[in-house]
């Protein structure tokens, strides 16, 4: 059921972007301690946030944080959801044995302002970073959120070439659609063919590189994952890189300014996430090439969308037969889909990434993969209001 949206003055939804910070890292817990070490098979930890670091001990109904799941013992999920929730039959990261992989997720805070985060099988060690929080009704006024069609802002395959081993590539982030008072972008980052182990971390051009991560990559691999960033001096940011040398792939999906005349740009969390689609029980496998449309204004999610511009989904893919990318993208640009990526993957890999959409016209939102037939997922974490709500 939807949540009623509030009236335009109060603060519900709005979006203050932090420095990243480090809140947990299960390596550094002792062993006797939950979470210690690492998570064990269905274990579940509870990661107090609320009154942490920057975020305020009142007025927060939600976070985003980056999860990273660092060598599992055994093929697993991990799954953040509100503590003293149920927890829901959802994932936001997969993984295996020697794996190091990442996924940013937007999550409701439960029971005294904290989230739970459940590994499903063998022993994973796990880390979560902060990257700024949702206020409550009474909570600070802070920024709204506006969509775009994605656009590519870099690529250093053709502009400057890999990114050199401890150094920083500066990007703009303001400027053609998006204004000079930005508050914060939302990018997907791709980290393309690193030549060693190596991690990015997105921070605002100004302040010092920050100890946490958004992007974890081994050598000749190409991850993607999705980033908000604090906009910095000039309209810049800055991608640290930590490890080997790497192409990046930059594309900008949407910002955050601080108008409030209208409803527009506020984030309404789930009570709990939930899945929407799952193409191995719905509907059968996506032919690669063959751009998918998801229909959300179908009969059994009647009246959900009213008031909703855009939908925050985490987005599995399971590549069947080879090797190649997917992107997420409004259904009325059709089998037309902008010049950028949301996923990328290798033969039978399990790949998720989250993947937030303004809903077309036809209350649509499409999946395109090439390279590969591909079963596709789709976990809603939450929606975003648009002006008519």
């Amino acid at each position: 059921t939807p949540t009623t949206t509030p009236p335009p003055a109060d603060s519900r939804g709005e979006y203050t972007p932090v420095t990243p910070f480090r809140l947990f890292d299960s390596r550094e817990v002792p062993a006797s301690e939950p979470g210690g070490g690492a998570l064990g098979p269905a274990e579940t930890v509870t990661v107090p946030i609320a009154g942490r670091g920057p975020v305020p001990l009142n007025g927060v109904e939600a976070v985003v944080v980056n999860i990273t799941a660092m060598g599992s013992s055994e093929p697993t999920y991990v799954t953040a959801f509100p503590t003293s929730g149920i927890r829901p039959e959802v994932s936001n990261v997969n993984t295996g044995p020697g794996q190091l992989k990442v996924n940013a997720a937007f999550v409701r805070l439960g029971l005294n302002g904290a989230i739970s985060i459940y590994n499903d099988q063998g022993s994973t060690p796990v880390a979560i970073d902060v990257q700024g929080y949702f206020s409550t009704s009474a909570g600070p006024a802070a920024s709204r959120f506006h969509t775009i069609t994605p656009r590519r802002l870099l690529d250093t395959r053709q502009d400057g070439g890999p990114v050199p081993a401890g150094t920083s590539r500066t990007v703009t982030v303001t400027g053609a659609n998006i204004p000079a008072d930005a508050k914060a972008v939302m990018l997907n980052v791709t980290v393309i063919n690193p030549n060693a182990t190596n991690y990015i971390v997105a921070y605002p051009n100004g302040e010092t590189q920050p100890f946490a991560s958004n992007i974890n990559a081994e050598p000749g691999q190409t991850v993607p994952n999705l980033i908000i960033v604090k906009v910095g001096a000039n309209g810049t940011i800055n991608l640290g890189n930590v490890g080997g040398a790497t192409d990046l792939a930059v594309d900008i999906t949407g910002w955050w300014d601080t108008d409030r005349t209208t409803n527009t740009g506020r984030f309404i969390p789930e009570t709990q996430p939930s899945r929407w689609i799952d193409t191995r029980t719905q509907f059968g496998p996506v032919h690669q090439a063959n751009h998918y449309a998801m229909n959300f204004g179908a009969p059994y999610r009647a009246g959900y969308l009213a008031g909703t511009g855009a939908l925050v989904l985490n987005t599995t893919v399971i590549a069947l037969d080879g090797g190649g990318y997917a992107q997420i993208y409004p259904g009325d640009l059709g089998a037309d889909p902008p010049a950028a990526s949301n996923l990328n993957f290798g033969t039978g890999d399990t790949v998720a990434n989250l993947t937030p959409s303004r809903l077309g016209t036809n209350d649509h939102i499409n999946y395109l993969a090439r390279g590969s037939t591909t079963h596709v997922i789709m976990d809603l974490q939450g929606s975003f209001t648009n002006q008519h709500a």
